[in-house]
């Protein structure tokens, strides 16, 4: 018996009220356990090379052709699909697709948060820049809408950069930012989001 062996598997479970942790689960003890989120990015793009498990090549021929890998699932959500639509389009089970999109589910919501707390910027505007977060929640207020309503959501963008969306929850249509990690600026992106 290999140490592998004796290795409990842990499921995503959700993530923790603050949002800076995954909370994880023993499926049969019903123990959680917590990573914080910053230790768990700089493993996200090498998990991208992380090869099928040895248990799928025991599964039926069918299973085989509509099986997605892990990087292939990773790769699909990390660009913004959500795993029930990744689910749809492979075939897949949604719970064979979910423990792969959790750990990148939680780097979008990571990178929403990063990028409500970066400031924005602007062409022509002097003076004191105003974070992400701060200036959209004062635009909805302003509208006579409930920010805390809004929902964001992040992508990455095969330049490296993320797309950052926030939706207010009626039929009006998404503000769209781009925000660029490395050089911790957010701009505009779309009329809604000027």
């Amino acid at each position: 018996m290999t140490r592998e062996d004796d290795m409990r598997e842990l499921g995503p479970d959700r993530l923790s009220q603050d949002g800076r942790r995954l909370v994880l689960r023993d499926a049969q003890t019903g123990e959680s356990f917590q990573v914080p989120l910053e230790r768990l990015v700089p493993f996200l793009d090498r998990a991208d090379d992380v090869q099928p498990d040895v248990r799928a090549e025991t599964e039926p021929t069918m299973q085989q052709q509509t099986t997605l890998s892990p990087r292939e699932i990773q790769t699909r959500v990390r660009r913004g699909e959500s795993p029930e639509q990744i689910a749809e389009a492979s075939g897949m089970e949604l719970d064979r697709v979910e423990p792969f999109a959790a750990p990148v589910l939680a780097e979008r919501e990571y990178m929403v948060e990063q990028a409500r707390r970066t400031t924005i910027r602007r062409r022509h505007v002097g003076g004191t820049g105003v974070q992400l977060g701060a200036a959209v929640d004062e635009r909805l207020a302003e509208s006579g809408r409930v920010p805390e309503e809004a929902a964001w959501d992040a992508w990455r963008r095969e330049d490296g950069r993320w797309t950052v969306t926030a939706h207010p929850r009626d039929d009006a249509a998404p503000a769209t930012f781009l925000f660029d990690v490395k050089g911790r600026y957010v701009v505009p992106a779309d009329d809604a989001a000027h």
